[in-house]
């Protein structure tokens, strides 16, 4: 890691993730978020409470971003772009295991970029 990087622990990324899946759960708020719409479609034909299967889609949700390894990293912020700083979107990212056995998730610092190295959140 240089001067300038950013660092996350992916299991991080991942909690940051599943908050940002709950938003609307969590402030009790019926009507799903765009993304969520098109899910409650077949509520309609099955003639389900849309809540109960926006419920069962927010756990699956869960369940699917649980399972997903290091691999996925990618894939995990440009779903949920705002698990990361802003500035952090377009820098090379590259994954390294610390000797806690966590892995870590840089995003390296770009020509020019005067920020002091930062570990981010953690737990």
């Amino acid at each position: 890691m240089s001067m300038g990087d950013v660092v996350y622990k992916f299991e991080t990324l991942k909690k940051k993730a599943k908050e940002q899946v709950g938003v609307g759960r969590a402030n009790g708020c019926f009507f799903p978020q765009e993304k969520d719409f098109l899910v409650l479609l077949p509520a309609i034909e099955e003639r389900i409470d849309p809540r109960t299967l926006l419920d069962r889609w927010y756990r699956e949700a869960d369940k699917i971003i649980d399972r997903w390894d290091i691999r996925k990293v990618k894939k995990l912020i440009e779903l949920f772009p705002g698990i990361v700083r802003k500035e952090c979107l377009n820098r090379e990212i590259t994954c390294e295991i610390d000797d806690a056995e966590n892995w870590l998730v840089n995003f390296k610092a770009r020509q020019g970029d005067h920020h002091e190295q930062m570990q981010v959140s953690q737990t």
